[in-house]
């Protein structure tokens, strides 16, 4: 098992460096599958040079309530009286806090805001939640400023993170086409555990709203979804998504629960029922036409001639 893996190679670290410092963060933990709520798979105790940091919501799946018992039980197993608080709670940061870290991001990649920027940033501050995940959505606008650039009244309506994450999404749409964005991110968020580059590609090119968009003006051979377009929409939305193993298969997925969460809201919800159907009806035909995939291929191995 995986978890006797880690065991041993903490334990290797241990006798081997024990002047090294590792510490191992494990963000999200309940975006897991809700099969591992239960936290058995923690590990119980590390040596002194290894230290483990989790994040999870506080009342989600009653993961924390798990994890606090869990680790009540440990004490008591190793008779420990607990000195210190090993559960914090991540509030909301100062407005200082919040542009000195803005500025230390910019700073690294060799960009800043002119005055006028720093003071309408601040300003939205005054007025916002200003939680870790905020911050790092509001660096992501700025990020792209040109030193003349004034934000329209919509960014100062970002005040939460649901509100800048439809405001990213605005954005984007008028980067790659509104149809285009908007379906890859229904179907994207539709895969409760996550879908493939290749499966999206090949949802999207049988989605006839999107290719009539795409091709209004061409009609080419064979009419397909160029991969350059999705390719495109992923870089953009690169550091919003993982990579994870599913059923053997790597797939892509939104890496925070807000992100799953206001893409329902903001476009799968809106959709009226003539486009839910077209949606659930691509969605059908990808899997019939893999599952005639599938059919074919065992056909070609067993060598056998197929009767329809």
């Amino acid at each position: 098992m995986l978890k006797d893996v880690l065991i041993d190679q903490f334990n290797f670290i241990e006798k081997y460096y024990p002047q090294k410092k590792l510490v191992i963060i494990l963000d999200s933990i309940d975006q897991l599958n809700t099969a591992d709520y239960s936290l058995n798979w923690l590990i119980d105790s590390f040596p002194t040079n290894v230290k483990m940091i989790y994040s999870v919501l506080p009342t989600h799946g009653g993961i924390l309530e798990n994890l606090k018992e869990k680790l009540k039980k440990l004490e008591i197993l190793l008779n420990v009286v607990e000195t210190r608080d090993n559960f914090i709670e991540i509030k909301k940061l100062d407005i200082n806090l919040s542009v000195l870290i803005i500025q230390d991001w910019l700073q690294k990649v060799n960009r800043k805001l002119s005055f006028q920027q720093w003071e309408l940033v601040k300003n939205l501050f005054n007025t916002s939640i200003l939680y870790p995940l905020y911050i790092r959505l509001i660096y992501d606008i700025v990020l792209k400023w040109p030193s003349f650039h004034e934000p329209d009244s919509r960014f100062f309506k970002c005040k939460d993170i649901d509100s800048t994450i439809q405001y990213l999404f605005i954005a984007l749409e008028k980067e790659h086409g509104k149809l285009l964005f908007s379906r890859a991110i229904t179907y994207m968020s539709s895969f409760r555990n996550g879908i493939s580059e290749s499966e999206i590609e090949d949802i999207l090119s049988l989605d006839d709203d999107v290719l009539y968009d795409i091709f209004e003006f061409h009609s080419p051979p064979i009419r397909r979804l160029p991969s350059a377009l999705w390719t495109r929409v992923k870089h953009d939305l690169s550091c919003y998504m993982v990579e994870k193993e599913v059923d053997d298969t790597r797939v892509i997925y939104w890496y925070h629960r807000r992100f799953i969460e206001v893409a329902s809201s903001f476009y799968i919800s809106k959709m009226n029922s003539q486009e839910r159907e077209v949606v659930f009806a691509n969605v059908v035909d990808f899997f019939n036409v893999n599952t005639y995939r599938i059919i074919i291929t065992i056909a070609k191995i067993l060598k056998k001639d197929l009767l329809f």
